[in-house]
């Protein structure tokens, strides 16, 4: 999944700046934007930019999305200290059973990714840590004590899936193995 760039604007009203924004899986019209910045500050609802359409009025400012890869959800990071799971096929429900705890976010825009073959979820931490959780139970699978300050990005590398890499506020990457 490739991240584009795109503006959503309304006759009269500032554009708002996209954080994010991606294709979904199949599709050639649905794009996803999360924490757009408009004048008044942060909004913390995600937009179908295509059509002006507000997916979800979330009640904390979601500072990063992923895509899951094999299925048509993706998941919101937000500053209330979970992740989120949404439908990416209209209506875009939000699912009240599936909910992923036990981290910090403290206002640092903390990164999230789902594995490439869509089995764990990875989030980093305002403490430091790496959080590993099943994607279908939403369950801690594994938490590694990573850095020393806010770990605010992690990714798992596209062909190996069982490497990887984390970074901190202050700079330091580590690969994990």
């Amino acid at each position: 999944m490739k991240s584009v760039a795109f503006c959503y604007s309304r006759p009269g009203k500032q554009t708002p700046k996209p954080r994010f924004g991606g294709w979904t899986q199949g599709s050639r019209s649905r794009v996803l934007g999360g924490m757009f910045i408009g004048g008044r500050g942060p909004v913390g609802s995600f937009f179908h930019p295509l059509c002006g359409l507000t997916v979800s009025q979330e009640r904390y400012t979601c500072p990063s999305l992923t895509l899951h890869p094999r299925e048509p959800v993706f998941l919101a990071q937000t500053n209330g200290n979970y992740l989120a799971l949404f439908s990416a096929v209209w209506p875009y429900r939000m699912s009240r059973r599936r909910r992923y705890e036990g981290h910090k976010v403290e206002g640092y825009s903390v990164g999230c990714e789902c594995s490439p073959d869509g089995d764990l979820l990875v989030t980093g931490s305002a403490d430091g840590r790496v959080l590993l959780y099943s994607f279908r139970t939403a369950s801690r699978a594994r938490t590694l004590q990573g850095h020393a300050q806010a770990c605010v990005g992690t990714t798992f590398h596209p062909v190996l899936p069982s490497v990887l890499a984390t970074c901190s506020w202050e700079g330091d990457i580590k690969i994990w193995h």
